[in-house]
């Protein structure tokens, strides 16, 4: 079994990836800036700009799922490091309860 000390470092560990997880997903939607910018009335005209602007709406569409994917993983880390800290705390008051004996 694993003991109290590892589960809360797996619970640390798992905090620190869902932090860089949720710092990073914006930058995720940041991709895309610099082709929205190419996508103007002067500068696309015709059959080109639809086909840009129909791809362009496609691909921002897949980029916010990903930023939604990432932050719902993010979500789940945290929940499974709740679970990691609550199983320690078990596992130590087990740990007491089998120390003092029977009552």
């Amino acid at each position: 079994m694993t003991s109290p000390a590892e589960l809360e470092k797996k619970a640390l560990r798992l905090r620190e990836i869902a932090g860089d997880l949720r710092k990073e997903a914006p930058k995720v939607a940041d991709l895309l800036r610099g082709a929205k910018e190419l996508q103007t009335k002067e500068t696309w005209e015709g059959p080109v700009a639809a086909e840009f602007g129909a791809s362009l709406g496609g691909w921002e569409s897949s980029v916010r799922g990903a930023e939604n994917a990432i932050r719902d993983a993010a979500l789940q880390f945290e929940r499974d490091a709740n679970a990691f800290d609550e199983q320690a705390g078990d596992q130590r008051r087990k740990e007491k309860e089998k120390a003092a004996g029977p009552r």
